[in-house]
């Protein structure tokens, strides 16, 4: 499912204590597709892998933040908006057999592919307006984030074809296969701005004062393919 757009208008003082304690987030996150089933198929078959779904869209994201935040644990960002597309599901597994027998003429042919990785779902935009003072004291604790991110492909399905045939004259076996594609990474919004009036401190490693990010999503891998 897709993700609907986020508006968020604060004002006033937040303090949080404790690690993974977010002073305030504004988001809008899809799902991700769901991943294809695996075909088992013998005795002359073709067939495939079944496809990875596509990732849901994400909505846009407008946050104003107007006050001070100060938050003490790691882990725990200051003020945050995102926009997350869903991530592509994963190629299904396709297994394909062909065997024959025969007592002069055989022959057998095996067909295959892996599944197809679903896509990524594109992210929204975000606008980003904070005024005031952010003061993080943790580790990994980022002062204010702005981000919209696309979502990554999934990765093509394993297929496996083979084929044995047997003859006391004549035999020929053929597998042929492919492996899954991997699934287009989608694109991050047209807008990611922030308009930031203040301050920002963080105190701990690792901690950003300030980030706006617009990140495209990664291709999917591709299926490896064993055929003989």
């Amino acid at each position: 499912a897709d993700g609907g757009s986020v508006t968020l208008d604060q004002l006033g003082q937040i303090f949080t204590q404790g690690d993974n304690a977010d002073g305030i987030y504004a988001l809008s996150v899809s799902n991700n597709g769901g991943n294809g089933g695996d075909q088992w198929g013998l005795v002359g078959s073709a067939g495939d892998g079944g496809f990875g779904g596509s990732g849901g869209l994400a909505g846009d994201v407008t946050g104003v933040y107007v006050g001070t935040t100060l938050t003490s644990g790691d882990r725990s960002a200051g003020v945050v908006a995102q926009s997350l597309g869903g991530g592509g599901g994963n190629g299904g597994i396709n297994v394909s057999a062909g065997i024959s027998l025969a007592p002069s003429y055989s022959g057998a042919v095996s067909l295959g592919v892996g599944g197809f990785g679903g896509g990524g779902g594109a992210a929204g935009s975000v606008d980003h307006t904070v005024s005031g003072y952010v003061v993080t004291s943790g580790d990994d604790s980022i002062g204010i984030l702005s981000q919209s991110l696309g979502g990554g492909g999934g990765s093509g399905g394993l297929n496996v074809s083979g084929a044995v045939s047997l003859s006391r004259s004549t035999s020929a076996a053929v597998g042929i296969g492919v492996g899954g594609f991997g699934g287009s990474g989608a694109d991050a919004g047209a807008l990611t701005a922030s308009d930031i009036t203040g301050g920002v401190v963080t105190f701990g490693d690792r901690s950003t004062a300030i980030a706006t990010q617009s990140l495209g999503g990664g291709g999917g891998n591709g299926g490896t393919n064993v055929s003989g």
